[in-house]
């Protein structure tokens, strides 16, 4: 009985305090919805008055989102605590054990005329904090931003970062589209908003 009471004087060290609990809705989850370009908009009405009708379809373009179930984080192997503290590590062991820590996976597709550029990674999270490019907890997740396909297109990464805080990481794509055919274009882009409980907005 007394080292269990000594065990549970650790954790709350460890963990500072307690572990929310994951909210309701936080399993996968999907979205899609159709942008249109206010900047490629304006491109466009310059070129129909300069060089006749333009086509204002191409400055649409499909936002999809998709988010993963979430998968509890495997035990560690003592190599890969090596470099943690002593608290990180009972924290850390705990919060597996307790199934609080999970990593999903998630990915946002920009889909236009004939192209289309993606956003995607993994990010972790445990009900008190989530993260992706800064280690924690002995994890860190990942941020690429890839294009797919362009076909009479070019498509220039403009920016592909992440920013927010302990409690909500935003992910956020940006491209420069342009028509081969015209050499002018606009910017295309979308963010995905990552929460501590594993929610996620756009």
């Amino acid at each position: 009985m007394k080292k269990r009471l000594a065990a549970t004087s650790v954790l709350v060290i460890g963990l500072a305090s307690p572990v929310p609990a994951m909210a309701e809705g936080s399993g996968a989850s999907s979205d899609s919805r159709v942008v249109t370009s206010q900047e490629c908009l304006r491109i466009t009405k310059k070129l129909t008055r300069v060089a006749g009708p333009a086509r204002t379809a191409e400055c649409t373009y499909r936002v999809e989102t998709d988010v993963s179930e979430p998968v509890v984080v495997s035990a560690l192997a003592s190599t890969d605590l090596s470099d943690l503290s002593v608290h990180d590590r009972v924290s850390l062991r705990t919060a597996v054990a307790t199934g609080a820590v999970r990593s999903k996976r998630y990915s946002q597709s920009l889909t236009g005329a004939a192209w289309t550029a993606t956003q995607s990674g993994t990010f972790y999270y445990d009900g008190q904090r989530v993260w992706i490019g800064s280690a924690y907890r002995g994890r860190t997740g990942s941020h690429h931003c890839n294009v797919n396909y362009a076909v009479g297109f070019g498509l220039s990464l403009q920016n592909c970062s992440e920013s927010g805080s302990n409690t909500q990481r935003n992910m956020y794509q940006s491209w420069y589209v342009s028509p081969l055919k015209v050499g002018v274009g606009w910017s295309a882009g979308s963010t995905i908003y990552l929460h501590r409980s594993g929610h996620t907005s756009y």
